[in-house]
């Protein structure tokens, strides 16, 4: 059974905790949590084997989080590390290095073949992954992708990746591990590529897509310079240094419009000697459908309900409706406007909020005195007095209301046409307004 041995004294205690202050451990592996183990400490003394036999090869994550003896559980704390499978008997030592700081290479020895990866102080974004293993007299150079946002949150995380248009290599999918993934793109063709990537966190979908170029494995020993530039535009420089041979490009496909595009290139050398002549490709900044959220709440549920929400796909036009119950009437939405019912075109994830206001009451001797007339673009309301005088058009939208007065009270319509003017519960008059 392969195992990996983990030490947590000095290096994975958080804070500055010696062994003497902890009273357990739990660790996990990726998300899966339900099959955490617990260590407990034995002399004041924190390690543990894990089985990691099971796991499959690539990238992975050791998640873990400890007790101090007053009971206490810091918060999880997560590491990652490459799992590729070797044979037990053989020796097996590995160079990596991320992007093409081939200057700062990270060298050891594969335990049961495992290693750790640290991308702690790397940027969000793609990047690059080159390694090197010497199992036995047998070397494997391998080159993956690998795309890293620590903004994403600890919550599950899905993704679904795949090259190019033609999806060459398929379409693959998984789950992000502490806002990381890496895909093997070793057995790629030389030339351009493009790599696209869809990750939803909750209910809401990230979708990235960017440029990478893979350099002819006969250049490979070389400090090149790849020179590259999109529909005629200036051209950019992108450094490989000696032993890598994929560069990404400094492109914000998002900024591209929809469809399809020419990318030239070339490469020289440290003496500027061109390598390979000028190149034209083409890509597809393609339109992947986005699908936002639209939250639709009362603010108060006795005083009246709303029409439900749900998720819509992007630019989606979507109307929403409050309904007062009996006694209340609708006034405003969050963002101060009255329409109701209201249309919305969807752009982004969405919350409205639906507020309502008792309906004041009439009694029979004061409708008596009520008196409704229009004029000069007004609507004139007099005879009651500390009520709520409210203005719809023929759809149902509330125009305006104010409180009436002993005074006769004005209210400003837009245009002329037909209203509907109610007066406390239960009094409605119908009344056309001229200019």
């Amino acid at each position: 059974m392969k195992r990996l041995l983990f030490f947590i004294t000095g290096l994975l205690l958080m804070g500055a905790l010696s062994a003497q202050n902890v009273n357990q451990c739990e660790y996990w592996f990726d998300q899966d949590y339900a099959n955490h183990q617990v260590v407990t400490v034995v002399n004041d003394s924190l390690h543990w084997q894990a089985d990691a036999s099971n796991l499959s090869k690539g990238l992975h994550s050791l998640n873990l989080h400890i007790q101090d003896t007053n009971g206490r559980w810091s918060s999880p704390r997560s590491f990652m590390f490459m799992h590729l499978p070797t044979p037990q008997s053989a020796p097996a030592t590995y160079t990596y290095w991320l992007d093409q700081d081939s200057a700062n290479s990270h060298s050891g020895a594969l335990t049961n073949g495992t290693m750790m990866v640290d991308a702690s102080s790397l940027t969000p974004g793609p990047h690059v992954f080159t390694l090197i293993c010497q199992i036995g007299s047998d070397m494997r150079v391998g080159q993956y992708l690998f795309y890293h946002d620590p903004r994403i949150p600890a919550a599950s995380t899905s993704y679904l990746c795949w090259f190019d248009q033609d999806n060459q290599l398929g379409w693959q999918s998984g789950a992000l591990v502490n806002g990381t993934m890496m895909i093997d793109a070793t057995m790629l063709p030389t030339g351009m590529h493009q790599f696209n990537i869809i990750y939803q966190v909750g209910t809401n979908f990230q979708i990235r897509s960017f440029m990478f170029y893979k350099m002819p494995e006969t250049l490979a020993s070389t400090a090149l310079t790849l020179h590259y530039r999109v529909e005629g535009g200036d051209f950019q420089t992108a450094e490989v240094t000696a032993q890598s041979t994929m560069v990404t490009l400094n492109l914000d496909m998002m900024a591209l419009a929809e469809g399809q595009h020419t990318i030239e290139h070339y490469i020289t050398n440290g003496d500027n000697a061109v390598l390979s002549p000028l190149q034209s490709d083409q890509f597809e900044r393609t339109h992947i459908t986005r699908y936002y959220t639209l939250t639709v709440m009362s603010a108060d549920l006795q005083m009246g309900t709303v029409s439900p929400g749900g998720e819509y796909e992007e630019n989606s036009t979507v109307t929403i409706e409050a309904f007062p119950n009996g006694g209340y009437l609708f006034t405003q939405w969050n963002d101060e406007l009255t329409d109701n019912p209201r249309q919305l075109v969807l752009t982004c994830d969405t919350t409205f909020t639906a507020y309502f206001e008792i309906e004041d009451g009439i009694d029979e001797q004061e409708l008596a005195n009520v008196r409704i007339y229009a004029g000069n673009g007004m609507i004139y309301v007099s005879g009651v007095a500390q009520q709520s005088a409210y203005v719809y058009d023929m759809s149902g939208k509330l125009i305006a209301y104010q409180t009436t007065t002993d005074e006769t009270i004005a209210i400003p319509v837009p245009t002329t046409g037909t209203y509907l003017v109610k007066i406390g519960n239960s009094f409605i008059k119908k009344i056309i307004v001229t200019r």
